[in-house]
């Protein structure tokens, strides 16, 4: 069997130019240093204050991030929020936001399901509601209108966040027939297109001639596009040269997606199906894998395992500090738990991403409330120091609703 890395290596000296010449790194560090003291761009945010720290910042080019979890564990959810969080809400780049664009390869999914849950998530509709369309029927007038309304007005906002949105479904993208030269393909596609309506639409709608400048400086740079692959399993690696069909999925396909990062010069988060939670998932390439984990018991098993570690430290005479460390979280987790999180709307469930491995070296673990009914993960604070995301914690007396300041 081909070593997968032999492999990687192979198809990286088969693209190289007839002018190809290797030098010394000591030729190529003044360009990077010049890069790195000049560049102003920052990482993308995510929607998870936790996820962001332990990526210092959130998300940048030429990385793999990998999710996984087992199936019907809400990766799909998680990760089409994500997607939709950042193309809402670009970045920031001095005094102005920069718009994100997102693909999205739905290769199990249809893109009609994919809406359903986004508007489900805008308006605070029932999703089972939604889909089943029994308010269609609704004798009372009253309900009836106002989830028109509700739609109305979910509609509206996921519009603006469409734009900078591409969406294959399993029409465009069927299971098991896409490749990574067809992602790569699609993606080229998009990012023309995009960058033209995109230098369209923004001198359009920004008259100030000062801040059209602005725009123009920032569309210099290519679009820090973001892709996202649900789900790996379902990724071919390529064709048969003989009779053009797909080849079944190999566990090295991950390893060209990072050089699909590499090559566009983008940000891939792939998510990956586990047979279960015990199994640790294995994405090969990835600067980053978390696990999904959801569960009405995790939050007692998360402090039962603290509780354990604490008693491992102290045994093995751990620093102080660390000790110290661990105490806040465990008390953290246990007031989350007491504010009783599960019983507020939305068929509340708790869930966790836990970070298995992450080249920027934090693993910080990332609590949620997922609210099944309504397509969404909201992050919860275990931490008093914590900007965000406060809504079931009793130091924030202000109850103010969840979401970044």
């Amino acid at each position: 069997m081909t070593d997968p890395l032999e492999t990687f290596a192979v198809k990286s000296s088969d693209e190289r130019s007839p002018s190809y010449r290797p030098v010394p790194f000591s030729e190529e560090t003044p360009g990077l240093l010049r890069h790195l003291l000049e560049s102003k761009e920052q990482a993308i945010p995510t929607f998870s204050e936790t996820l962001d720290y332990n990526l210092n910042g959130g998300l940048r080019r030429k990385t793999l991030i990998g999710i996984a979890s087992s199936s019907g564990g809400g990766k799909t959810t998680f990760g089409w929020q994500l997607a939709q969080y950042i193309a809402e809400n670009g970045r920031i780049e001095g005094d102005h936001t920069v718009p994100i664009p997102c693909m999205y390869i739905s290769l199990e999914m249809a893109k009609s399901t994919l809406l359903e849950k986004a508007l489900s998530r805008i308006g605070r509709i029932d999703g089972g509601e939604l889909s089943g369309r029994k308010w269609l029927t609704e004798s009372n007038v009253d309900l009836k209108d106002e989830m028109l309304k509700n739609l109305v007005k979910a509609n509206q906002r996921f519009t603006k966040i469409a734009r900078n949105l591409r969406v294959l479904g399993v029409t465009e993208a069927a299971p098991g027939l896409m490749t990574i030269d067809d992602i790569h393909r699609e993606a080229e596609a998009f990012l023309d297109t995009y960058t033209a309506h995109q230098e369209l639409t923004l001198m359009r709608d920004t008259p100030d001639p000062d801040e059209q400048e602005k725009l123009v400086s920032a569309l210099e740079l290519p679009p820090q596009l973001v892709i996202f692959v649900d789900h790996l399993q379902l990724l071919s690696n390529t064709k048969d040269p003989t009779t053009n069909a797909y080849l079944p999925h190999d566990p090295a396909v991950s390893y060209d997606l990072k050089r699909l990062a590499v090559s566009l010069d983008c940000t891939v988060v792939a998510l990956s199906r586990m047979e279960s939670e015990d199994v640790h998932p294995v994405i090969q390439g990835a600067d980053m894998t978390a696990v999904l984990k959801t569960g009405y018991n995790l939050i007692e098993e998360k402090i039962k395992a603290l509780e354990e570690e604490s008693k491992e430290m102290k045994t093995e005479a751990a620093a102080p500090e660390e000790q110290e460390e661990l105490k806040r979280e465990r008390s953290g987790h246990e007031r989350f738990r007491s504010q009783k999180p599960l019983q507020s709307e939305g068929n509340p469930i708790y869930a966790s991403l836990d970070i298995e491995k992450n080249r920027e070296g934090r693993t910080r673990d990332a609590l949620f409330v997922w609210r099944r009914a309504f397509h969404e993960f909201e992050e919860v604070a275990v931490e008093e120091e914590s900007r965000s995301l406060k809504r079931f914690l009793p130091w924030n007396s202000a109850g103010t609703e969840s979401g970044r300041e």
